[in-house]
């Protein structure tokens, strides 16, 4: 009976803690190994909390190009819409509620509206109501803002994300 030879050892997935073969795990730079299966789980919660993205480990980011050929050219076109809407400071998203589509800076025109690419709307890069001519209207302060303000809450000057102080110093940077 002959005896099979393996080439490469089994690797523990540090995820999910399962043994793969070494055609089924990537290796990060920092030597830690993830299963596919836990690598584009990754990507695809990077992809809904800004949080964790980019997908990371030991502080270094993984490229894309780790999962580009696993996930499809739709999932790699959608990562990096997503880096570009992370490095944007002011960005820009669909007015129309039930879209909300993050609108990128190539496509917001000289007069300063920007065009969604899912439901075709105009949105103002300045007010981030619908696109209108002429100057921009004092914009409104939804309920929000007044529960922002009661709570003590404040606004990011870069993002403008409302955000709440829980411990250390009181300033945004």
């Amino acid at each position: 009976m002959a005896k099979i030879f393996q080439l490469y050892p089994p690797y523990d997935c540090v995820s999910c803690t399962e043994t793969k073969s070494y055609d089924h795990v990537y290796i990060a730079s920092c030597g830690h190994v993830y299963c596919t299966t836990c690598l584009i789980k990754m990507f695809e919660d990077s992809l809904k909390d800004e949080s964790v993205y980019p997908p990371r480990c030991c502080q270094q980011n993984l490229p894309l190009g780790c999962v580009s050929k696993v996930l499809g050219l739709h999932f790699t076109r959608e990562f990096k819409t997503r880096e570009i809407e992370v490095a944007t400071l002011n960005r820009t998203y669909c007015h129309v509620a039930t879209c909300s589509t993050f609108i990128l800076p190539c496509d917001i025109s000289a007069n300063g509206s920007g065009l969604c690419g899912t439901c075709y709307e105009r949105t103002c890069a300045r007010c981030k109501q619908a696109a209108h001519e002429g100057h921009c209207a004092e914009p409104s302060r939804p309920a929000v803002f007044a529960l922002a303000e009661a709570q003590g809450w404040q606004s990011c000057s870069r993002c403008h994300a409302i955000v709440e102080l829980r411990d250390g110093c009181n300033h945004i940077t």
